[in-house]
Order: structure tokens, then C-alpha cells, then sequence
């Protein structure tokens, strides 16, 4: 979000604000992070190329039993996700 809105000349504390008043921010976990490790092979059958953080954000959003809404496109085919373009 910091890159795309400094690139298009946003102010980047408006854009994080109305992130923060439409989001649940979660923290980080170990045992999540051990989860998307070892999700991450079947993962990379929905979605190939999906790295590590982004098997992190979604194991993150499935574990909190969240829907994760995302434009990227790693995470387009995968259940619990609402896509936009």
C-alpha cells in the first residue's frame, strides 16, 4: 500500500487509516507461520508461485477464520478469498 500510494502521489496515513478502520489486523504467530510452511507445496498447486508471506497471510486469515480479501493474484483461486481486480 506505501508503494502504490507514494507512487500515485497519496497521502499514505489516509490510505493506512481507512485500512485500519475496514481490517482486522492480526499478529503474527509462530505456530502459523510452522502451518504455512507446511501448507505451502499443496499451496503452490492452486496458485504456482506463491511464496512463503503470502502462504503466511493466508494461513494467517484461515486460522482466524477471516475472509481475506486480496488483489493478488496468488490468492484469486483459493477458498475464503474474495478477489478484486
Amino acid at each position: 500500500m506505501h508503494i502504490g500510494a507514494k507512487k500515485n502521489n497519496k497521502n499514505i496515513e489516509q490510505h493506512l487509516s481507512a485500512i485500519r478502520a475496514r481490517a482486522t489486523v492480526l499478529l503474527l504467530e509462530e505456530k502459523t507461520c510452522e502451518a504455512a510452511g507446511a501448507a505451502l507445496i499443496k499451496l503452490r498447486e492452486t496458485s504456482p508461485g506463491m511464496g512463503m508471506v503470502d502462504a503466511i497471510i493466508y494461513a494467517q486469515a484461515v486460522a482466524a477464520d477471516l475472509l481475506l480479501v486480496s488483489g493478488d493474484p496468488h490468492f484469486k483461486l483459493l477458498q475464503g478469498v474474495e478477489f478484486i481486480d
